[in-house]
Parts: structure tokens; C-alpha cells; sequence
């Protein structure tokens, strides 16, 4: 699915990616073993621009993904993108993935904020319930962006992740809309 304009947080803005997007800097963090540790297009990176546009499209015209571009705005510099799905419409429920890829620009809190630009977007605008995410335990960076913007840790898989040559956790995380009351059943 692809969104209509764009979602501008106070760093940032966020868009559907288009074929334009497929270039040789955004193929290289996809190849790139540092930038691509904890994601699981490690196992499988397009091998061309050609591959890079192949994947876009396919994204674009899922009816349950949305994938976004994350830009600077001071910029317009592309550094990375966030990945809205797969949504489930019927139990108003949906995952988070995040890349940031310019390597340049870790660190300065840009995941957090594309965490809460489309966190506030699918619970706004979708009428999401329930978000979740996940991450590698040694994914430090990552559980600090979620945990930053109100992501709670709710369960950790023992030893289900091959990284390198061990295996590693999975921590599962999740967040609520918060303006959706929970029923209590008594």
C-alpha cells in the first residue's frame, strides 16, 4: 500500500518509497553486513537497482505493508525506512521493522522518531490497536528506539536467532493505542 503525501515529524519526514528511491546508496545498505546484522534481508539482499525497484513495487502494491522512506528534512536526505505491516484489519494489529541506513546518522535518535511519526499514524489514522516489534537481543540501538517512545518488552525467545556463528535471543515488543480502552471481563 502505498500513503498519500507524507507524515513530518520535527526532524523528519516520512513517504512511500518510489522507483526513483532504487539507488546505488540505498543498495548498499542492503549489502552491507554492519547496516543489515539484526534484519533478515541479510539472508537474501537485492543484487541490483533493478532488484531494488522489483522490491519497492512489490511493497507499493501490498494490500497489508506499508513501506515508508525515512528523510531529514533539513536535507531531504533518505537514510533509512520503516515498515508498517504485515496489517491485520480484522484484529487491528501490525509490525514495526526498522533500517536505518546511512550509517552516519546512527545514534541520533531518527529511529524513534520514525517509530512514533508511524506509530501516531497507525493509531490515528488506521485505528490500529495494538503495535509490535521485534529485535535482536544484542540489537542494543534497536530496543532503546522502541523503549524510547512508550514500546514495552512483552516476552523474549530463548536462543531463536542464528547471528553470526551463535545463537541469540529474541525480544518481543508491544505497544497499545492509547486511546483505546481495554475491556475487563470479570
Amino acid at each position: 500500500m502505498k500513503l498519500e503525501g507524507e507524515i513530518v515529524g520535527q526532524n523528519l519526514f516520512l513517504r512511500s518509497l518510489d522507483i526513483q528511491d532504487a539507488n546505488s546508496n540505498y543498495l548498499s545498505w542492503l549489502q552491507d553486513d554492519e547496516v543489515t546484522r539484526h534484519l533478515e534481508i541479510r539472508f537474501n539482499p537485492p543484487s541490483s537497482i533493478l532488484d531494488l525497484k522489483d522490491l519497492i513495487s512489490r511493497l507499493n502494491s501490498s494490500p497489508d505493508c506499508l513501506m515508508l522512506g525515512i528523510f531529514l528534512k533539513k536535507k531531504s536526505l533518505h537514510l533509512g525506512n520503516i515498515k508498517l505491516g504485515p496489517i491485520n484489519f480484522h484484529h487491528k494489529t501490525a509490525e514495526i521493522g526498522l533500517l536505518i541506513g546511512a550509517r552516519e546518522e546512527w545514534g541520533k535518535g531518527h529511529g524513534s522518531e520514525a517509530i512514533e511519526l508511524i506509530s501516531t499514524y497507525a493509531f490515528k489514522v488506521l485505528n490500529i490497536s495494538k503495535l509490535t516489534a521485534g529485535c535482536y537481543a544484542s540489537n542494543k540501538g534497536s530496543l532503546r528506539a522502541f523503549s524510547k517512545v512508550g514500546f514495552k518488552v512483552e516476552g523474549r525467545r530463548i536462543s531463536q536467532i542464528i547471528s553470526g556463528n551463535h545463537r541469540e535471543d529474541a525480544i518481543l515488543l508491544g505497544k497499545s493505542n492509547p486511546v483505546i480502552k481495554v475491556l475487563k471481563v470479570n
